[in-house]
């Protein structure tokens, strides 16, 4: 199951923390103009090397994921460390679109369409 959030134009380029020991971060270039943001969870159920591969495959390649957190859905009776067992995950993060805004198609909350 994927649902994606409303997208989210990027105007001003977060700032990086220093360094270790002081060293002063570098400073990020401003975002182009029609850069967007576009929160997505994902649902999947399986067992863990098969979690394992799909984040791998949707953070390599032209279509680049940013994963902020993957999580063992509460009702699953396994753990991370059980390699066998069939379990649910819950997968956050971001993918980023350099598109005019009125191309921007509705979110899932907007009546768009879940890319499932």
């Amino acid at each position: 199951e994927v649902t994606r959030q409303t997208a989210v134009g990027l105007t001003m380029a977060q700032p990086l923390p220093d360094g270790p020991g002081g060293e002063k971060a570098p400073t990020i270039p401003q975002p182009p103009a029609g850069l967007y943001q576009y929160g997505f969870r994902i649902k999947i159920k399986g067992v863990l090397s098969q979690t394992q591969d799909f984040l791998t495959r949707i953070q390599e390649g032209e279509r680049m994921f940013l994963v902020t957190s993957v999580q063992l859905e509460p009702d699953s009776d396994v753990g991370f460390g059980e390699l066998t067992d069939v379990a649910e995950y819950t997968i956050d993060g971001y993918t980023y679109a350099l598109i005019p805004p009125e191309q921007i198609p509705p979110s899932s909350a907007e009546g768009g369409e879940n890319d499932q």
